[in-house]
């Protein structure tokens, strides 16, 4: 190597970006300049993490899924579940498979945390499109989907986050609401006992409250499922102590709780079954 080399090597060098650059020399003007930046500059403080009974869903990791996950839950739960006719079994098989031909809705969700935490989730679904708006003392998520495109605005401590249109391909398009819950009861069914506990009078009707008392065959079934689907219900950990409450009317679910002692409960209340639901996409 020649000295010419040597001295263009010795340049070059001074460009490498992982060449750690010495320290200046404090007095120095770039010393200065580094510490009157230090000094005043500002930093925006984190945002508070989100208690414990904000949904589960935090929309894109545990609703959006899979289409493989979702065909392997329908194929799961597709197989002739044995029920005594006139049963509680009965009855409540047959609320979730009609449940789960609805195409159309609405839900609210009120979820509690052992530690007094508190979100509320409003969500109309139209087909494959729905919006879903979850608030809690920490602020505001929403998801909308319209047309295969997802919008999701989050605001918290004042300030708005948009996550703007974004599409979905087939391996994360959302689990379905409807079918999820034919496929989490129908689940939840296998080997279950199931008591019928009486009536409840919800949004005006008449409903007939069952509950059912899981086993290790059921909570085996639930936890086949796709995370996504049990998600919705809050059964993506499907605690040994979990309860499953269920309330029906005209042959459809109108209400889910799912309580697991000194932890959770979330209660569902389904409504405007097969209404005309209008969802549009944001404007920005």
């Amino acid at each position: 190597m020649t000295a010419r080399d040597d001295a263009d090597l010795a340049r070059l060098s001074r460009l490498d970006p992982a060449r750690p650059d010495a320290a200046p020399a404090p007095g120095s003007l770039r010393y200065d300049l580094i510490l009157e930046k230090a000094m005043t500059q500002t930093i925006s403080p984190p945002l508070p993490s989100r208690p414990a009974a904000r949904r589960g869903l935090t929309w894109r990791s545990a609703v959006l899924t899979g289409a493989v996950a979702v065909t392997l839950a329908a194929a799961a739960t597709a197989g002739v579940l044995a029920t005594r006719p006139g049963s509680a079994s009965a009855a409540v098989l047959t609320a979730a498979t009609r449940t789960g031909e609805v195409t159309s809705l609405r839900t609210v969700d009120e979820s509690v945390d052992a530690g007094g935490g508190h979100s509320t989730t409003r969500a109309e679904f139209s087909g494959d499109d729905l919006k879903l708006v979850s608030q809690d003392s920490i602020g505001t998520d929403e998801l909308t989907v319209v047309g295969g495109y997802a919008w999701e605005n989050k605001t918290e401590q004042g300030r708005t986050e948009n996550s703007g249109k974004q599409k979905l391909t087939p391996q994360s398009r959302l689990a379905p609401f409807a079918e999820s819950t034919e496929h989490v009861i129908r689940a939840a069914l296998q080997d279950a006992n199931v008591k019928r506990l009486g009536t409840t009078e919800i949004r005006g009707s008449k409903a007939t409250h069952y509950r059912l008392d899981l086993t290790d065959v059921s909570r085996a079934a639930l936890t086949a499922l796709p995370e996504a689907e049990l998600a919705w219900f809050d059964l993506d950990s499907v605690h040994r102590s979990a309860t499953v409450d269920i309330w029906i009317a005209d042959d459809l679910i109108q209400r889910i709780v799912v309580h697991v002692p000194d932890y959770m409960q979330s209660t569902i209340d389904f409504y405007d079954f097969n209404a005309p639901v209008s969802i549009t996409a944001p404007t920005k």
